[in-house]
């Protein structure tokens, strides 16, 4: 007999829902690869069937992560405070998944491989803060370290003393000479005395 056909696979688990005014991430697989949704007009368009489905506003959906080349296709949906309309937050996998792969992809416009299944958002840099290695989709929540200022140079060091004894201090200045004293004119001397006149001849 042949064996019993295996069932199919189950979908990942789906992460906790978000609190509210937090975005909840998800994953749709395409058939074909996503180049033609990369145009801007293909992009919107989508957006405004997922909102429509999702019955929120087109604003609250956008496509979070759009690889050309892949079939991946990850949607944010933005969970309001105090929900939409007051109903809540939104059950994307639930609202999705109650239809088939036929009327969903027909509805969306795209061809669908498999159900539509959450994933979980948080920042998938590793060289982030607060990097969270389970993170499925980047959310844009990633934290850097701001560069730490540089360190203040270190005091100088005190200069060496000099080889052998210190310099002496030079010797003080001598006074400077004191000014000779006035000159005094010479005391006048006496005019020399004269020889008496010597007495005339007799005459004869």
């Amino acid at each position: 007999p042949a064996p019993p056909p295996s069932p199919p696979p189950s979908p990942p688990s789906s992460p906790p829902p978000p609190p509210p005014g937090v975005a909840s991430f998800t994953r749709l697989t395409l058939e074909g690869d996503l180049s033609d949704y990369a145009q801007p007009d293909r992009h919107a368009a989508l957006e405004a069937r997922l909102a429509a489905l999702l019955g929120v506003p087109a604003s609250d959906v956008s496509i979070a992560a759009l690889t050309p080349g892949s079939v991946t296709l990850d949607v944010r949906v933005f969970q309001r405070q105090g929900g939409h309309g007051g109903a809540g937050p939104v059950d994307v996998d639930g609202a999705l998944g109650a239809l088939s792969l036929e009327e969903l992809s027909s509805a969306l416009g795209v061809g669908l491989v498999a159900a539509p299944h959450a994933v979980l958002g948080g920042c998938a840099d590793p060289l982030a803060r607060n990097h969270d290695p389970r993170a499925e989709v980047d959310d844009g929540s990633c934290v850097y370290s701001s560069p730490s200022p540089p360190p203040a140079p270190p005091p100088p060091l005190p200069s060496p003393p000099p080889h052998g004894p210190p310099p002496s201090s030079p010797p003080p200045l001598a006074p400077p000479p004191s000014p000779p004293p006035p000159m005094r004119p010479p005391p006048s001397s006496p005019p020399p005395s004269l020889p008496p006149p010597s007495p005339p001849p007799p005459s004869p």
